[in-house]
């Protein structure tokens, strides 16, 4: 089995690929796939598009089964930015509001939110590095009443520190925050169940251990 998994990625004939924590070599399938897609629409037009509508059903369906949620809470955006600063800018915010974050994390999770403090006067709270982990006991005492979002990486992308969702997001729900989760170094790799986890918005993209093209988040 493995070496018919293999055969699909033909990367590693030539290499010994470690980096599919940051972009995965592609396999064959989705190389077709993509490839049908593209002649389809040089040949036909639009004339199959209720096809292309069942196949972004399917995904959603896929999408949601992973994650543990109803298919009709998956959208589909370019990217994990697109996720995150769609979130950020769809909020209410007032002076007096705080978000709590990390200070390590990655742009995608970090740039949004720093927008938000610079223009509506909010407090972004970040937690520490310490010894490569993220200070989830610091975390978890800036989280107040006026904490209005929570946002973190379920892995972290430096360090590869795994958080305890359930936990923080736990914490976020007890104030009424919204807890936001950048999902995109864990998606594929490791199990998620967002509603367990009090995780309220998951963004993610489908470059890494999804191994399929670029810009589709």
């Amino acid at each position: 089995m493995n070496d018919e998994i293999r055969a699909l990625f033909p990367a590693t004939t030539y290499y010994t690929y470690l980096n599919s924590a940051a972009i995965s070599p592609i396999p064959t399938t989705a190389l077709d796939a993509v490839t049908r897609q593209l002649a389809d629409v040089a040949v036909n037009g639009s004339l199959h598009y209720q096809d292309w509508v069942d196949t972004k059903d399917r995904c959603r369906n896929l999408v949601a089964e992973m994650l543990r949620v109803r298919d009709d809470q998956i959208a589909f955006v370019r990217n994990t930015s697109d996720g995150v600063a769609s979130i950020a800018n769809g909020l209410n915010w007032k002076a007096g509001d705080n978000i709590v974050s990390f200070a390590g994390e990655f742009p995608a999770n970090f740039y949004a939110w720093r927008r938000i403090r610079d223009s509506y006067g909010v407090d972004l709270r970040l937690c520490r590095e310490v010894n490569g982990r993220v200070d989830i006991e610091e975390m978890l005492l800036m989280i107040d009443h006026n904490t209005k979002v929570v946002a973190i990486s379920a892995v972290q992308y430096a360090s590869g520190f795994r958080a305890d969702l359930e936990r923080i997001g736990r914490a976020a729900r007890d104030v009424d925050a919204l807890f936001v989760v950048d999902i995109i170094q864990g998606f594929g790799a490791i199990p998620f169940d967002l509603p367990a986890q009090f995780v309220d918005a998951a963004c993610g993209a489908s470059h890494k251990w999804l191994v399929p093209p670029r810009a589709v988040g």
